[in-house]
Parts: C-alpha cells; structure tokens; sequence
C-alpha cells in the first residue's frame, strides 16, 4: 500500500492518517473484533448489565454500536478526507503543499526512514476468495448464533480446506502459523484476566458505592456520557492505555448510570468511544507508534497531522452524547 500511495504522489501524512483512523474506530464497531470481546466481557461482568435482558455478552455489545459515537464520526470522516469533502487542515495541508511544490511524500525528518525503498513484497499470488470467505463465515456465525468462538473455530476450518488442498501451504507451515496467532494473543488474554481481577477487587471494596454516594448529588444525569467519554478521553490520551483506561472506570461509571437512571448502552458506548480516542490520537499509542513505523515516517510527522481530524470527530462524539444525555 504505501508502494501504491507513492506512486500517486500521496503523503506520507494522508495514508498513516488513513491506515490509523480504520484501524482502532473499525476494531470498535466489530462484534468479532479483540475489542469486542474485551469490551462485552468487561460490561457484562457489571451487575445489572445482564439483567437489561440484551442476551449473551456480544448481543449486549451488538446494542452498544449505535451508540460508539467517536468510532462512527472518525471512520465517516475518512472518505470525506479521501474525496477532498473535507479541507486540509494544519500539517495535512503542509503535506500535500510540500507534495505539489517538491514531490516529496515523506517530511524531511523521515528522510532517514526511507534510505532503503526495495519492495520486500514476496511474490505470492493472492485471491480475494481467501480472505472473502473465512471472514465472510465468521461474521455470519457470530451474528446467527452470538457465539464468537465458535465462529472462530469455523472460520479457521475454512481456511483449512481452503489453504491446503490447493497447497497454498503445507499443513506444518498452517499449524505454525495458527499457533503464532495463538502465541500473539496471550498478551490480550493476560491483559483481560487482571482486568476481572482488578474489577472484583474494586467491587469488593466498595469503591463504586463509595464515588456514586460522592457524586450522585452534583453530577447531571444529562451530562453523564459526554463525562464518560471525555474523562476516558482524556485519561487514555495521558497515559496511552486503551483497555486499562475502561477497566478502572467501568465498574464505577456504570453503577452510576445505573443509579441516576441514565441509559448504560449510551455510557457503555461512551466508554468505547473514549477509549477508541485514545488509541486513536496519542501521539505514543501502539496505534500511532505501530501506524507511523509501516508507513516509514516520522511518529510526531503522523501524531500532529492527524490529531485536528481526531478531534473533529470528538467534537460529533461530544455534540453525540449531549442530545443522547436530553433525550434519552
């Protein structure tokens, strides 16, 4: 892709942009993504999320995509970006002026970066029917049965029969590869149990019993979500921790809205958003860091230059939450 971008004389600035606004507010509207599995496992453990009567965590987590408000506005903003519906703004039009002006799509300082331009690409001929159907057996089975395992575990037989017959790969190199993917996710997994460890232990000592008889009296039922996301916000920019940011404030925020009779899957939505901001926009977020290395450039290059396009979309967020605070 970034081959492909450069020979259309597009920055460096637009695809990192681009590539980092599908990546976190996409994982964030998927109800198959890690997100949504996080994200569903760690709302349902709240006492009285399961007694809304939505179902099984994911039918739960179906409910709160409507509401993901700042994922939404960032990946509409996208094509509006791309077709030129949306302005320039700040470093991005600096960008596109240093294109027209130098035909240069990378800043001075990731010159560095871009030393060595071979296309280290192999030369395997792909087809779209080996992505199109695993994927497309995943979705339909986690929407039909609400049951994300067992889709996954289709969907990895499909690539079975789909990969070795026609010796796309050996049967070893598939296993191999199938635990490299397992081995690549015991972070998230380790990451998921501290979080119900620490959200029993916060439980335990009544710490959201304890915020909710401090705040109940001051805090208005009409701005409690857009308190939420930007409090998740602001937090997860700080300290670039997308999961962790959530699994702290999840078990008192909810019980609030709960007990201040504010709709959850507005907050819940709230909650999602501000983390999806987080990762989206800080500027030393795995997102960010991980977006700026693949497109060779330098990190603040694509910190600075997407931010006023993740701060629009905040702004719909925000402007999102305060008309969900009135009529909800």
């Amino acid at each position: 892709m970034r081959r492909l971008s450069d020979n259309h004389k597009i920055p460096r600035e637009a695809q990192s942009y681009i590539i980092d606004s599908t990546g976190a507010p996409v994982c964030a509207l998927l109800p198959f993504s890690t997100w949504a599995v996080f994200f569903a496992g760690l709302f349902y453990a709240e006492a009285g999320i399961p007694e809304l009567g939505y179902g099984s965590a994911i039918d739960t987590f179906y409910h709160i995509i409507p509401f993901t408000f700042y994922a939404i506005a960032a990946v509409i903003i996208v094509p509006l970006f791309a077709y030129g519906l949306i302005p320039k703004w700040g470093r991005m039009r600096k960008a596109y002026q240093r294109v027209n002006e130098t035909g240069q799509v990378y800043s001075p300082e990731s010159r560095d970066l871009n030393l060595d331009e071979e296309d280290e690409s192999p030369d395997i001929k792909g087809n779209i029917l080996d992505f199109v159907l695993p994927i497309g057996v995943l979705i339909a089975l986690t929407i039909v049965t609400g049951e994300l395992f067992l889709a996954l575990i289709a969907a990895i037989a499909v690539c079975f029969l789909l990969y070795i017959p026609r010796q796309k790969m050996t049967a070893a190199r598939f296993c191999d590869l199938a635990m490299h993917g397992f081995c690549n996710m015991i972070p998230t997994v380790a990451i998921i149990f501290f979080v119900f460890v620490m959200q029993q232990g916060m439980t335990d000592i009544g710490i959201a019993s304890y915020v909710i008889d401090a705040v109940r009296p001051v805090i208005s039922p009409v701005l409690l979500p857009a308190i939420t996301f930007l409090l998740v916000a602001a937090l997860n920019f700080a300290t670039g921790s997308a999961w962790g940011i959530p699994a702290l404030v999840s078990p008192i925020i909810l019980p609030l809205a709960l007990s201040i009779v504010v709709n959850p899957l507005v907050v819940m939505g709230a909650i999602v958003s501000g983390a999806t901001l987080g990762s989206h926009a800080c500027f030393y977020s795995d997102a960010t860091v991980l977006t700026s290395s693949c497109c060779k450039m330098n990190n603040m290059d694509h910190a600075l230059s997407q931010l006023p396009y993740a701060m629009c979309a905040a702004g719909i967020a925000t402007a999102g939450y305060l008309i969900c605070g009135f009529l909800l």
